[in-house]
């Protein structure tokens, strides 16, 4: 389809007219498949930043989001990224929500040198086939340095990696990731292999509970992650049990039989409600929407920010924009944000403060969010 155009009334310093420029930031996300909680997220976050610089009104052009939903298929996501590729009003494109699906859309996005921040893919540049790619988000393997940073701080040397195939390349990224960046004077690491959809997870948890395994590190979905979980308590394991971010979900909670205080998780997004410079976007939020904000609206939020910023710091200085030089501009870019800091080395790849990820853990059914975590 042609997907959602937004336009906001600009603020009143700044009005609309003839030969004022509408510049448009796309939103390429799944937002009605499996990824839809990120990306209506990003969705919320993204037009929150765009209201809010229109109505300031000191910008050289109008803004407008336009949104195109892959439902997380591939072949949905290559005609989304033809779409906003072709149309000569948008500057830069927010997405896409899931890692599955950039490889059917990152050459179509460089080859019109349009600038693509991704917010929640973990994977790492690769300037051959995505190269306006920017990764708004640490890779996977400075989330495996914040897994053990977790480990430590629970003193469990003895880990447990578990990478879940049903959950695909991504498991499997995680996996080596977490086990690679295990110092091995601090931690006896191992990597086991398992299909979730026909493992025995009752067996799993009493050869890991009888042989001293002291933490359990999950790469997988949440419903492995729950059932793990569960068959762990029932056989009076007292380890750490850790999950990364596809592990977070009601799916786990159902599974697991939702006990008072269970296992932790890392995400690569803040809470709103509890994380202190988010808090204001948080409020902000509940008071357009009428609930809290979901997984990657603030950095959203961010992302849009930094985008507009570019965006007007290249028109004042040069007096044109074009997606090449937005691009360039990007790259040697740098924008504090709620969430975190934002900024990109040469390739494309994360290169801000961080935080490396943030900790949640599982309390009565609800994720709680315990903070920041780095090195």
């Amino acid at each position: 389809g042609a997907g959602l155009l937004t336009r906001v009334r600009p603020g009143a310093e700044s009005p609309a007219g003839a030969g004022r420029r509408t510049c448009v930031i796309g939103l390429h996300a799944d937002l009605s498949g499996p990824h839809a909680t990120a990306g209506n997220g990003q969705q919320r976050g993204l037009n929150m930043a765009v209201d809010e610089l229109n109505r300031l009104g000191n910008l050289p052009f109008d803004l407008a989001v336009r949104s195109l939903d892959d439902a997380g298929d591939r072949t949905l996501a290559a005609d989304a990224a033809r779409t906003l590729a072709a149309d000569p009003e948008v500057m830069a494109v927010l997405g896409p929500t899931d890692d599955a699906v950039l490889p059917v859309v990152g050459e179509t996005y460089g080859g019109a040198e349009l600038p693509l921040l991704a917010l929640s893919v973990a994977g790492t540049p690769d300037g051959g086939r995505h190269p306006s790619l920017l990764l708004a988000r640490p890779p996977a393997t400075l989330a495996g340095l914040a897994a053990g940073e977790v480990l430590a701080a629970h003193a469990a040397r003895r880990v447990v990696v578990l990478n879940d195939r049903a959950a695909g390349e991504d498991g499997g990224r995680t996996a080596r990731a977490v086990n690679g960046s295990l110092d091995r004077e601090r931690f006896a690491p191992q990597t086991r292999e398992l299909d979730s959809a026909d493992a025995d997870f009752t067996a799993l948890a009493a050869e890991l509970t009888g042989d001293g395994t002291e933490a359990v590190v999950w790469c997988g979905h949440a419903e492995g992650a729950g059932r793990l979980s569960r068959a762990l308590r029932t056989t009076g394991f007292a380890g750490l049990g850790l999950g990364t971010e596809r592990a977070i979900g009601p799916e786990y909670f159902l599974r697991s039989g939702q006990p008072p205080d269970d296992w932790y998780f890392l995400a690569a997004y803040t809470d709103p409600r509890s994380d202190p410079r988010a808090r204001t976007f948080g409020q902000a939020h509940r008071e357009r929407f009428g609930w809290d904000p979901e997984p990657y609206a603030a950095e959203a939020y961010d992302a849009a920010h930094l985008l507009v910023t570019a965006m007007r710091e290249t028109v004042e200085r040069r007096g044109g924009l074009t997606r090449g030089v937005l691009l360039d501009r990007l790259r040697a870019s740098e924008y504090r944000g709620v969430a975190r800091e934002l900024a990109f080395d040469d390739t494309g790849a994360y290169a801000g403060a961080g935080p490396l990820a943030y900790l949640y853990r599982a309390h009565r059914g609800q994720l709680r969010f315990e903070g920041p975590v780095s090195l």
